[in-house]
């Protein structure tokens, strides 16, 4: 009896509803309006011993995404080969259900949600599968003219504006998640985690340790001294030299240890995350920004590997700069990996420059 009534809604729903003729007309309507890009990638290994950073750049231009992972590259893979088409099966449904219930109600998911849901999805299977490894990811979707953009770790997406009087502006940044950011911190610490600054290639860096076998009371005695001789967001020992060695030498008997960790979101991590649930995350931030003057405005996407050695101001007068001379895109990508390993970056990096052009009439 059910059965018979379902087919009878559905014979009904046909009648004033063809999805398949919205969807033919909601396409053709979203390539007239929407913003073109031209998109160049480059990456490089830098000093690592093997490449962990994976991208993905979608045919038809309306999709960027750049994936960094740490400890092999099992995860960042997972995620190039299937973030797009997960994004595409939410945000377009494709169940007679679903058509009856936008039908129905007008309900329809939000391009925001597809996104988030995204996230949640493949971490989800990344859970289930068991994968071991982590991943960082930053993507971009073009809707129209409105840009959305999900960031999860320490990579990053800037977008570039040219000035009437040919300088160069930051419009658009993504924040990076990393354990020194205030709120980060309260969060790890708040679930039992410790942020220590840590020399990584020359420079301190506040990082996220998690303790598996070392005695909290011994470990908290040192981290209220080491709190006491913080300064700013990384933190430098001003006691004696007895006690600075010390306190250094305890951390880094820790460090070699336990788990530590740069950044203080990721896909992955599994061992952190369940030992430690609630201090390290896979929650993504979500973005939504107009393209307003698209054939003056440009967008850089990059590893942390690019980002540790350029700061956004910076990286946005060089590309201006190279796109105003005509440069190609794979090559100012290229130009800007080289120039990073110059600067003396030893991680991987990878980047995608996109350029956006007016919409199709």
């Amino acid at each position: 009896m059910k059965n018979k009534i379902f087919s009878c809604l559905i014979l009904i729903t046909s009648l004033f509803y063809n999805p398949l003729q919205a969807i033919t007309e909601n396409t053709d309507k979203v390539y007239r309006e929407r913003l073109r890009t031209i998109a160049g990638t480059h990456r490089v290994i830098g000093a690592r011993p093997y490449q962990e950073d994976t991208y993905y750049n979608s045919k038809d231009g309306r999709f960027f995404g750049v994936f960094d992972g740490h400890g092999g590259d099992k995860i960042s893979k997972f995620l190039a080969n299937e973030f797009y088409s997960t994004f595409r099966s939410r945000k377009n449904p494709r169940k007679i259900w679903q058509w009856i219930w936008k039908w129905i109600w007008g309900w329809e998911i939000t391009i925001e949600q597809a996104l988030a849901t995204t996230f949640m999805s493949l971490e989800n299977t990344i859970k289930n599968k068991r994968y071991e490894s982590g991943s960082t990811a930053v993507v971009a979707y073009i809707d129209g003219k409105t840009l959305y953009v999900g960031n999860l770790g320490d990579s990053r997406l800037i977008v570039g504006t040219e000035n009437p009087s040919n300088t160069y502006n930051v419009k658009f940044t993504t924040e990076d998640h990393k354990p020194g950011n205030v709120t980060e911190r309260e969060r790890i610490e708040k679930y039992d985690g410790y942020v220590f600054c840590f020399k990584e290639h020359g420079k301190k860096t506040p990082t996220a340790m998690y303790l598996y076998n070392t005695s909290k009371e011994q470990f908290n005695s040192y981290y209220r001294n080491y709190e006491e001789l913080k300064e700013g967001n990384c933190y430098t020992s001003n006691g004696s030299k007895r006690e600075n060695a010390k306190l250094e030498s305890f951390i880094q008997e820790v460090a070699n240890t336990q788990s530590r960790i740069m950044v203080s979101r990721a896909f992955g991590d599994l061992g952190v995350k369940e030992s430690h649930p609630g201090a390290f995350i896979a929650t993504p931030d979500i973005y939504e920004l107009t393209i307003d003057r698209p054939a003056k405005e440009f967008m850089i996407i990059a590893t942390d590997g690019f980002w540790d050695v350029f700061d956004n101001e910076e990286a946005v007068k060089i590309v201006g700069k190279a796109l105003k001379k005509g440069d190609d895109l794979t090559k100012i990508a290229k130009m800007l990996c080289d120039m990073a390993e110059k600067k003396g970056s030893k991680d991987n990096i990878t980047i995608t420059v996109v350029k956006f052009l007016a919409a199709k009439n």
